[in-house]
């Protein structure tokens, strides 16, 4: 029955994984229905849920015409409380959420309203769902609900569903990211560079080196289909790709069919034309003479960001390579580098001797809400003072003369602003809204701290504007347009920015009086983020390369930067072709038919939706169960009936949880038929059954403290088990016990540990610790109780990415009586026994242990469709416990290690790590061998 038991927490700890994810309960939701959504939101942020309903019911009939479906009504939640910018559209169960918080970098997801970029993304995934829902995909959605249709997408690629989208938000607006040369960016510089990626390296991933994400190949693979065999080419892939889905390679099939080409062969066609026409593009240019001024050999691809010169002349950068997590670095004159300290800042800014940046802070107990406070550091002391609690306010930038603070401010209204604060104590000194409540980016000082330069945006693309302190009048230098321009910073009489004005993104300049606009930068690849040193008039920037960011330096000289009008503009790669085949214009220029929909007069109550159910296989057992949750994830049901084909018993589960206030309530039901060979007192032997029937109720406080590059974590509950067993046999005797007992529990659980790098195996530094205390009542029919305690610490080991664990753990149950056991209840262990060894019954354990991980490899092997492998790992590892049981003990130890792939099989993304364990059993002298699946030993 130990199968019983892994399945049921494992139901459980589905439900941790989600126990944080609520919005505080203060808020008051309300309502929009509307002929295709159900808008739910905040109720401060009414009007803007109206704009979205209305931006929704624009896109429907866009969104679906490539497509030919049109989905069932959808609900989308509004969440305005975290300082994060992101959406999903969930298929189980089935609905969108919009993070209304705007991105601070325009190169990233471009010049664009956020909402109408998300309406457009987001819902285009619900219409990608309904067009694969027909067919066996349909008939296996009766099956099994929302999750018949989740199991059923593992035959097509990710980078269809992202790549889809992002066409649709290119070709329905003058945004998206199609139109960014900075999406473009990572693909095209390995053309032009003559490195080449397999399909799997492409799309399953690289340890090795650095590859764009899904969306950018996602992005240029669905752009060619379109270009190239018309606009319902994605349409007839995915009809001909539900009617096989239960089939691995049914996208490549349908793929085939209406273009001749298989995946592998479509991709490489893709390549090809790209290749030839980003090639073709470069020629004739004339790029600057930039000096590059990292000069330390990179030991693998390698991001230098956000280059600045602090006040002596050094420049103070973030770098990041796929070995170490972000840190804060000095480059010298000379250029040498020194390390400061790791870091999570992003849109930093340097003035004299402090940087400053805004943090992201989750809130303590609501996973739904976060903070941006501002930190600065001391780069001479390494010591950071945080200066605000609980803010909102992104991209701060200290003045010149070190007195005040400038950031934007977004509040949970909607409401932007740009903002100054006192440097010392972080009171607000004063505000300023621009435009039409325009969301203001990366604010940046003029040398005398009497101005400050920003863009903002809207509806139409991003402006570019000054605001003087003193008078407080806000004058706009460049007008509103979708020329994607950001990061602007004073020189004399110019403003100089990144812009993506050419096709490629690069540095250029507007002259404050007069308004004319030069190219200053241009860039093979691509050049953002400027700093300007006063004292010698030089430029520092990042420029894009095919190992990564450098620092780019040229001399500023104003008499030879070409003007823009001379400067010659790329047509876009596949961009005409997918605006002719959509709507042929940007479908949000006409705002005339705005419509304002009826709000629920009653506060909108979440209730639980029945999602999914079926029969579910988990080795040997057969579970068949149900999934309800709501939309705010505040409440969620499960249960189902267990069978076990190999011993033919029976059980069943019911489970609960309620996480809207601050404690996480959750009471479960579980009843279970066991079964097990006993040995009797006349030597022989019998298969016994008997039931167990328990009822759990648990109170937990999940917390969540994590602040810079350490995610900290903890979890506090207490909780009762009620517990009838039924005719259990009691260890070797021929007698039998019935009775009930409601153990009483207490557990503590912390965690601290530091980011990962991409090729981190193991946390570089981390403590676990965790505490768990079981009593049974005295006056119930059993007796007994366990008090575990362990703990775990990580540091590095001797290479990069190696990583070292040392564990302890200590636990102690009920001394077992022979003279007195009838009524004797052991809990199961939380502390496993050493490797090699079987479980055992003890009443207290010792243990240490010691491990140490290392990659060995990133092969990137393909063994045709069949399974790819991208990387092979090594641990050695040595266990040692001494285990007591009554008045005997013994002592347990075993020295190994193990060697672990991490497989895909069938080109489906989810990873499956496959190893074989050795352990030598010291005492026994014998030796083990085990294969470890997600490294647990079957």
């Amino acid at each position: 029955m130990k199968k019983f038991v892994l399945l049921f927490l494992s139901i459980i700890y589905s439900f941790v994984l989600v126990a944080q994810e609520q919005n505080p309960p203060s808020i008051l939701w309300k309502i929009i229905e509307t002929p295709n959504f159900r808008i739910i939101f905040p109720s401060e942020i009414e009007a803007e849920a109206q704009r979205v309903a209305n931006t929704m019911e624009t896109v429907v009939q866009y969104d679906t015409s490539s497509l030919l479906t049109h989905p069932k009504k959808v609900s989308l939640v509004l969440n305005n409380r975290a300082m994060i910018s992101n959406a999903y559209a969930a298929l189980a169960p089935r609905y969108m959420q919009f993070y209304m918080k705007p991105p601070q970098e325009v190169t990233s997801l471009g010049s664009m309203d956020w909402m109408q970029l998300l309406a457009i993304h987001e819902y285009r995934h619900i219409v990608q769902y309904s067009k694969n829902k027909t067919a066996f995909t349909k008939f296996f959605s009766w099956l099994y609900g929302d999750m018949g249709q989740l199991a059923m997408q593992y035959s097509i690629p990710y980078w269809f569903f992202e790549g889809d989208a992002v066409i649709m938000e290119t070709a329905l607006t003058k945004g998206g990211r199609g139109r960014i040369p900075a999406f473009a960016m990572p693909m095209r510089t390995y053309a032009l560079n003559n490195i080449n990626f397999k399909y799997d390296r492409a799309y399953l991933g690289t340890y090795r080196t650095f590859y764009p994400s899904w969306y950018h190949l996602g992005y240029f693979l669905t752009a060619y289909g379109r270009n190239h065999y018309g606009k319902n080419i994605w349409d007839k892939v995915l009809e001909h790709t539900s009617k096989i889905s239960f089939w691995p390679y049914a996208f490549s099939l349908g793929l085939k069919k209406f273009t001749g080409l298989n995946v592998n062969n479509f991709y490489k066609a893709a390549m090809l034309e790209l290749d030839s026409v980003w090639t073709s593009r470069t020629e004739k240019q004339q790029y600057s003479p930039v000096e590059i001024l990292n000069n330390t050999k990179k030991r693998s691809f390698t991001n230098y960001f956000n280059p600045q010169f602090d006040e002596d002349g050094n420049i103070i950068v973030v770098k990041q390579d796929l070995d170490e997590i972000s840190t804060f670095y000095k480059i010298m004159p000379d250029g040498k580098e020194k390390k400061i300290k790791v870091t999570d800042a992003d849109l930093f800014k340097v003035q004299g001797k402090f940087a400053v940046w805004s943090r992201y802070i989750p809130d303590v107990r609501w996973g739904q809400q976060s903070f941006t406070d501002i930190v600065i550091l001391n780069l001479n002391t390494q010591k950071e003072l945080t200066l605000t609690k609980k803010g909102k306010y992104l991209a701060p930038a200290i003045s010149p003369d070190g007195k005040t603070i400038v950031a934007v401010k977004f509040d949970e209204k909607q409401q932007c602003r740009l903002v100054l604060l006192h440097s010392g104590s972080g009171k607000e000194l004063a505000s300023y809204t621009v435009g039409n409540n325009d969301y203001v980016r990366t604010p940046s000082w003029s040398p005398d701290s009497k101005k400050i330069v920003f863009t903002h945006a809207k509806y139409r693309g991003p402006a570019v504007s000054i605001l003087d302190i003193s008078s407080g009048n806000i004058s706009k230098i460049i007008d509103y347009s979708f020329e994607n321009i950001g990061r602007p910073v004073f020189y004399q009489d110019y403003i100089l920015y990144h812009s993506n004005f050419s096709g490629i993104e690069n540095i250029y300049a507007v002259n404050i009086f007069n308004k004319k606009r030069y190219q200053v930068v241009s860039s093979k690849y691509g050049a953002f983020n400027a700093n300007i040193s006063g004292k010698n008039h030089r430029i520092i920037f990042q420029e894009y390369s095919a190992n990564g960011y450098n620092i780019g330096q040229m001399e500023l000289l104003p008499e030879k930067w070409k003007p823009i009008d001379d400067i010659r503009q790329a047509n876009l790669v596949y961009t005409d072709t997918l605006v002719n085949q959509e709507a042929g214009k940007n479908i949000f220029a006409q705002t005339d038919n705005f419509k304002e929909y009826p709000v629920s007069e009653k506060k909108y109550r979440s209730g639980l939706k029945l999602h999914s159910w079926g029969i579910y296989p988990y080795l040997s057992l057969l579970d068949i169960g149900f999934m309800a949750d709501n939309y705010l994830k505040t409440m969620s049901l499960s249960g189902g009936y267990l069978y076990n084909i190999n011993e033919n018993t029976h059980g069943a589960y019911l489970r609960t949880s309620y996480s809207k206030y601050y404690p996480v309530l959750s009471l479960s039901g579980i009843f279970m038929q066991n079964n097990r060979t006993y040995n009797f007192s006349d030597g022989s032997s019998e298969y016994l059954e008997w039931d167990e029937y328990s009822v759990n109720l648990d109170v937990s406080v999940p917390f969540n403290f994590s602040r810079g590059v350490y995610y900290r974590n903890a979890k506090i509950g207490v909780g009762a088990n009620f517990k009838y067993i039924d005719n259990k046999p009691i260890r070797t005797i021929d007698e039998t016990y019935s009775g009930t007992f409601t153990p009483l529990y207490i557990s503590a659980k912390l965690s601290n540990i530091r980011q990962y790098a991409y090729r981190d195996i193991a946390p570089k530094y981390g403590q676990l610790f965790a505490l768990d205390y079981y009593q049974i009542f005295d006056y119930d029919d059993y007796e007994g109780y366990l008090f575990s305690a362990r703990t775990a610490f990580y540091f590095p080991g001797i290479f990069p990415n190696n990583s070292i664990r040392i564990g302890a753990a200590y636990e102690k149950q009920i001394t077992f009586d022979p003279n007195n056991y009838q009524q004797t209840y052991y809990f199961s262990s939380l502390v496993n026994m050493p490797r090699g060894y079987d479980s055992e019954v003890l009443d207290k354990m010792y243990k240490l242990s010691f491990d140490y991980k290392s990659p060995v490899l990133y092969p990137d092997i393909s063994v045709g469709p069949l399974f790819y492998v991208n990387r092979i790992t090594a641990g050695a590892f040595f266990d040692y416990a001494k285990a007591y049981l009554a008045t005997a003990n013994a002592n347990y130890a075993s020295l190994g290690g193990s060697l672990n792939f991490r497989f895909k099989f069938f080109r489906i993304h989810f990873p499956v790590d496959i190893g074989i364990q050795y352990a030598r059993l010291i005492n026994e002298r014998t030796n083990r061998f085990s294969f470890m699946i997600a490294g647990m030993p079957l």
